[in-house]
């Protein structure tokens, strides 16, 4: 009892003295209740030559077992089968780390935390193994895992705080560093989706790196939103949430049902996608060769979505979001049953099979060629009246030609019976 009261009013002096606090395994202002099991998908940008670049998504996701938490940590690069995967394994109770694993692109470590610090780091290239043991007196936080300590830290306008952390891949001999919470103050994250929220901006250092962070933190939910990243080099980065939990609808969406639509019928739509420009330009005359009826090209892809109660709800709250320059975008779930198809010939063809009865929405986009006319000035006319000079009037002509645009075309179709084909019109709209 009487080395928690020490340890209690230690803290409090160290605050009162120098203004911030060293956090250490077990804090007392650690709040624990902020950490549940979650996934977490942010898009991963990177600033080059002053443009915003996507090169993947980066996943988090927290899950307890028998009093430990994990935290799976993978970044999946666009255009690439490339992966980096972490996991970080800590005590529940006071997030002491238990150990940790990194699988990068030439090499593979893990680490093991206990009295002494031993593992082994493989080099992938030529299979060599080199062993780790190390023994650390002082308490500290493994460095992968000090942004979940983070969100559970009693942030309030101007909190400072020093959080020591473990960092093997650290330059210098010794692995021991400070992340100092340099600056927290008051924000607004501005979601796409869910609108504003007041949010946390919390400023951090990482020594061992110098990489300097803003990370924004929702002030009741402790959610990360964001997180803005300086590398020491100047490299700007940016983490950024894709709210991949959203979901607006009342609907609940059935891939097994909505999947078997598409897979296990007898039937078949099959159509042709054109328009029809405007052929006299509000005149008699007709543009020399033109063709009124334009189908679209050859390999122009055709979307087919089944037409579900879900669905259905879904292009509505989308019609409600637009008014206010929000957008939900389809679940990973629901776009792995839409059929996609590509016109087969120069007549604009298309062909879909393997349909059960029931309502589909069809949809394409393709080039068009639209008629159009503009009037210009080629000169003035001077008017006399009685050999007096009147003025003069502008001599205009009217010029006729045509412009490539893109053309939308939707339909719904209605199967009725196992085994007909449908043939359609999708016509430009």
């Amino acid at each position: 009892m009487k080395k928690i009261i020490f340890n209690i009013i230690f803290q409090l002096a160290v605050i009162i003295v120098f203004g911030q606090e060293t956090i250490l395994p077990g804090h007392l202002s650690i709040n624990k209740s902020y950490l549940k099991p979650s996934l977490t998908t942010m898009s991963f940008l990177v600033n080059q030559n002053n443009q915003v670049k996507e090169i993947g998504t980066y996943e988090i996701e927290i899950n307890f077992n028998n009093e430990k938490m994990i935290v799976n940590s993978t970044l999946f690069f666009n255009d690439s089968e490339k992966q980096w995967k972490d996991i970080c394994t800590v005590k529940a109770y006071n997030y002491e780390p238990i150990s940790y694993s990194s699988d990068r692109d030439n090499r593979y470590f893990i680490l093991n935390f206990s009295n002494k610090i031993n593992g082994e780091i493989i080099n992938k290239s030529n299979n060599e193994k080199k062993q780790i043991n190390e023994s650390i007196k002082e308490k500290y936080f493994d460095i992968n895992f000090y942004p979940q300590v983070l969100r559970s830290l009693p942030l309030r306008l101007g909190y400072k705080a020093i959080i020591p952390v473990y960092d093997y891949e650290a330059s210098d001999q010794s692995k021991i560093y400070n992340v100092l919470v340099k600056e927290v103050k008051s924000d607004t994250y501005v979601s796409a989706l869910t609108g504003n929220h007041n949010v946390w901006n919390v400023a951090i250092y990482e020594e061992s790196t110098g990489h300097n962070f803003n990370y924004f933190i929702d002030k009741e939910s402790r959610r990360l939103w964001q997180i803005n990243i300086v590398s020491k080099e100047g490299q700007l980065m940016s983490l950024i949430d894709k709210e991949s939990d959203y979901n607006p609808l009342k609907e609940k969406f059935d891939k097994a049902s909505t999947f078997k639509l598409i897979s296990e019928g007898k039937s078949s739509i099959t159509g042709q996608v054109f328009g029809r420009a405007n052929k006299n330009l509000d005149s008699w005359a007709t543009v020399v060769n033109w063709n009124p009826k334009q189908v679209a090209k050859k390999g122009t892809s055709v979307i087919l979505i089944p037409y579900t109660n879900w669905t259905k709800e879904y292009f509505e709250v989308n019609k409600q979001l637009k008014k206010v320059g929000r957008k939900y975008n389809m679940p990973k779930e629901a776009l792995e049953c839409i059929l996609v198809t590509n016109i087969y010939d120069d007549q604009g063809h298309f062909e879909f099979t393997n349909l059960m009865p029931g309502k589909y929405f069809l949809f394409t986009q393709f080039e068009f060629w639209e008629n159009k006319k503009k009037y210009v000035k080629t000169g003035e006319t001077d008017v006399f009246l009685g050999g007096q000079y009147q003025g003069s009037i502008d001599n205009i002509s009217r010029i006729d030609y045509s412009q490539s645009q893109y053309g939308y075309a939707q339909e719904i179709v209605n199967i009725k019976k196992d085994g007909e084909t449908i043939e359609i019109k999708l016509k430009k709209r």
